[in-house]
């Protein structure tokens, strides 16, 4: 919710800034463990100048300063309101109430705006030292068969320097 707000600073240094055309970063609810991902359209001219500026964001997301609590409880405004609407069709509060309960359990489903609004910035900056920042990833590029061969040296070389 708060890096995908076409308001914030993200979108503002990935998207605005022409280096991405979209851009989204999501954490998908799981029982124990759960997917990040990011998802970002770029050019092939481009791609190493957004990977690195994706880079710098991660590592900006390591900072205590970066997720003020205001842009926290806005985000979880937001979710509360999207969660009603979406909750309001019978098809999508099945499906919504299944895939919680599948991997954390009602109560989990219960509780989640509520968890969400009690968050803090520290939690978010616990959870990005955690599972975002110099850890392990993977990474893919859908390009077309004549850019292959470069954007695959292009991605072998970012990734040879990630990990460095």
């Amino acid at each position: 919710e708060i890096v995908n707000d076409p308001h914030s600073g993200f979108h503002a240094r990935l998207i605005d800034s022409g280096l991405f055309q979209a851009a989204d970063f999501r954490y998908t609810t799981r029982s124990h463990v759960g997917p990040i991902t990011f998802y970002g359209i770029t050019t092939p001219d481009k791609l190493a100048s957004a990977l690195t500026a994706l880079t710098v964001e991660l590592d900006y997301m390591d900072s205590p300063d970066y997720f003020a609590p205001a842009t926290i409880a806005a985000a979880a405004r937001r979710h509360a309101v999207a969660s009603v609407f979406q909750l309001e069709d019978a098809r999508s509060l099945a499906l919504e109430i299944g895939e919680t309960w599948a991997s954390g359990g009602v109560d989990y489903f219960l509780n989640y705006s509520d968890n969400i609004l009690a968050t803090t910035p520290a939690d978010l900056h616990a959870y990005v030292e955690r599972y975002l920042v110099h850890k392990p990833f993977v990474i893919a590029a859908l390009v077309p068969p004549d850019r292959a061969t470069p954007t695959s040296t292009l991605l072998q070389e970012y990734l040879t320097m990630s990990y460095q």
